[in-house]
């Protein structure tokens, strides 16, 4: 499932193409402005509920390019985000986490934290039977799109109200800019 925002074009096109002369170019910028924006507040809506740092989130979201003009925030091929990120802590009997902010910590036993030789990246893996036999890659944590569609489409819609407006602004904004450029003001 994916939420697009729509708008109506031909106001669009007419401010725009009074302004400036090249209008692909024009619609690319504010697309592009409008989905950082975007990127921002969903980044802000799956922290709010997830014990983990917008600045995590935002690297496993990515910005796609619709057509020649727009950009667009995909959630649906956002990746799964490690459990280091959720503050992975080890003890005795193993490794404990925490996903959700309201939740208790999770705990899986016989795993370990360790550190990359090459890149020195924390990585976190688990023995299979005992302390002695063979090892494998643990799990990953939710990713952005699970956590914005686990209440249905109701923060989905959220987002695409508040860059609805956003998108607004930033013509206006693109617009103004235009203006004061052709006049000489800037």
């Amino acid at each position: 499932m994916s939420t697009t925002i729509r708008m109506e074009a031909g106001d669009l096109i007419q401010s725009l193409s009074n302004v400036s002369k090249n209008l692909t170019k024009e619609l690319l910028i504010v697309s592009r402005e409008t989905a950082k924006y975007s990127k921002s507040q969903i980044a802000k809506k799956v922290s709010d509920s997830v014990n983990i740092t917008q600045k995590v989130v935002k690297k496993h979201l990515t910005i796609a390019t619709v057509g020649k003009t727009g950009k667009v925030v995909d959630l649906e091929k956002s990746k799964r985000i490690p459990l280091r990120h959720f503050g992975a802590k080890q003890n005795k009997s193993g490794v404990s986490y925490r996903i959700s902010k309201r939740g208790s910590r999770q705990k899986i036993k016989s795993a370990f934290i360790g550190k990359g030789k090459l890149n020195g990246k924390v990585f976190i893996r688990e023995h299979l039977v005992n302390p002695r036999s063979k090892i494998r890659k643990v799990g990953y944590g939710p990713s952005p799109w699970g956590v914005m569609s686990k209440r249905g489409q109701v923060r989905l819609k959220q987002v695409a109200k508040i860059s609805m407006v956003r998108l607004k602004q930033e013509m206006a904004d693109r617009i103004r800019y235009l203006k004061l450029k052709k006049s000489g003001a800037i």
